[in-house]
């Protein structure tokens, strides 16, 4: 039974160790959707990687705080020799050694200190809550860039897209046209005119094909995954998002969520109550620091006699009478800084409300917009197809054809414009309101 136990065992930490080599990711994937880059950001962005490892570093300054008030043990030790020239002779008939040895274990722990260990420990437990906060605000700020740069690609191949399919209808009309002047029922005119509408259509695409492809670059350095040699940006595929969703926040209740949530306001706070801390810790260095003691030594006697063993207990006393005004330059430093983080914190407040209020604005305005090009498209596609059943049946031109199909494809980019304000709005709403 305990041989089943133990191969299960190894078995288990076997697979985990195997997940967690499998699933570690060194290059750009290539196929990805929101959720998945927004959660390789997380795990792989190497700026967020190294504000997180702040927090070690924070955790073991608490460790270097507490340290100093818990009891130690010292062991030191010291061998010395004389010149024959430098001993002191006191009794002609005994020659001293000219050399010396000791050695001694001491344990000594803190009794009093004023009050200044209890306050610079809790200034090290803020400083590393607003370092935890920092880097909440780091996750949510790297969420925004990710949504941003991947919205941005996902416009880019979806305007590229409808431009390649107005290429396509613009090549189908020059086609047309071609057709006809061969047949002898259309003018070379018409035929020239589809041309050159089918050349100035390939600019367009070019250049969303290539902003897709900055996009994808982009993206890779925020998600902190590269492109290897053999991927080529342009072949990574972005997944359409869903459609986007109503966010129902009344102002005055965006504004009180804001003010609760925001990592900012908490880091800030942390770091006043850490500020606080450590004026207390200068302020009390008017105290005296009392230590109790206690050792045990072996020292050699250098007149030949035996070794000097024992031990020794006591009290001792440092107190800083005179520091030539170093405490008080350190009080008034410490309580500058607090008076600059009171006004950090006022224009961090309203910097907060402005930034609210803006989203929330910009939200309604995308939406807004998305709603007004709801039909857009279906009247484009009719009118479209109008205006080449007029052009067939001799009642239009092809100028009217190029005119409508020009219309429909800003139609359609307006729509993708407007679903992906929708998004990006969303997403700032989201970090304005600290979610």
């Amino acid at each position: 039974m305990k041989q089943l136990f133990l191969s299960l065992l190894c078995c288990l930490v076997a697979t985990l160790c195997w997940a967690e080599t499998g699933t570690a990711l060194t290059k750009m994937p290539g196929r990805l959707n929101l959720d998945d880059a927004l959660a390789l950001a997380q795990k792989y962005n190497p700026a967020l990687h190294r504000a997180r490892l702040g927090i070690i570093s924070k955790n073991a300054a608490i460790r270097e705080v507490r340290a100093a008030i818990l009891p130690s043990l010292d062991a030191t030790g010291n061998y010395t020799r004389f010149d024959e020239k430098r001993l002191q002779i006191f009794n002609p008939e005994t020659q001293p050694e000219d050399t010396t040895w000791s050695t001694k274990i001491e344990a000594s722990t803190p009794v009093f200190s004023g009050g200044r260990s209890r306050y610079a420990i809790k200034s090290a437990k803020d400083k590393k809550e607003a370092a935890i906060a920092d880097v909440i605000t780091l996750e949510q700020e790297l969420a925004v860039l990710v949504q941003e740069t991947y919205l941005a690609g996902v416009l880019a191949k979806a305007a590229a897209a409808a431009q390649q399919e107005e290429i396509n209808l613009l090549k189908e009309q020059f086609q047309r046209a071609e057709k006809r002047y061969d047949a002898g029922v259309g003018s070379r005119f018409e035929m020239l005119q589809a041309e050159v509408a089918l050349a100035n259509a390939q600019p367009a695409k070019v250049r969303e094909t290539n902003n897709y492809r900055r996009q994808v670059d982009r993206l890779s350095r925020l998600l902190g995954l590269p492109l290897v040699s053999t991927q080529e940006a342009g072949e990574i595929e972005l997944v359409l998002p869903a459609p986007p969703k109503t966010l129902k926040t009344q102002m005055q209740e965006a504004l009180a969520i804001a003010l609760k949530q925001r990592p900012e306001i908490d880091s800030l706070l942390r770091s006043i109550e850490a500020e606080e801390s450590a004026l207390e810790v200068e302020a009390r260095g008017k105290w005296p620091l009392v230590e109790l003691f206690g050792n045990y030594g072996v020292q050699s006697d250098q007149f030949g006699g035996d070794n000097l063993e024992g031990w020794t207990a006591g009290l001792r006393l440092n107190w800083s009478l005179i520091d030539g005004g170093g405490r008080r330059a350190k009080v008034a430093k410490a309580e500058a800084q607090l008076d600059s983080l009171a006004q950090q914190k006022k224009e961090l407040l309203l910097e907060i409300s402005g930034e609210v209020r803006e989203s929330l604005y910009d939200y309604e305005e995308a939406w807004e917009i998305l709603e007004s090009t709801g039909k857009v498209i279906e009247q484009g596609e009719e009118a479209l197809r109008m205006a080449r059943d007029r052009h067939e049946s001799g009642k239009g031109t092809q100028l009217d054809v190029f005119e409508s199909q020009t219309q429909l494809t800003r139609a359609r980019l307006s729509r993708l414009q407007a679903e992906n304000s929708c998004h990006l709005a969303a997403a700032s709403l989201r970090r304005a309101l600290g979610e």
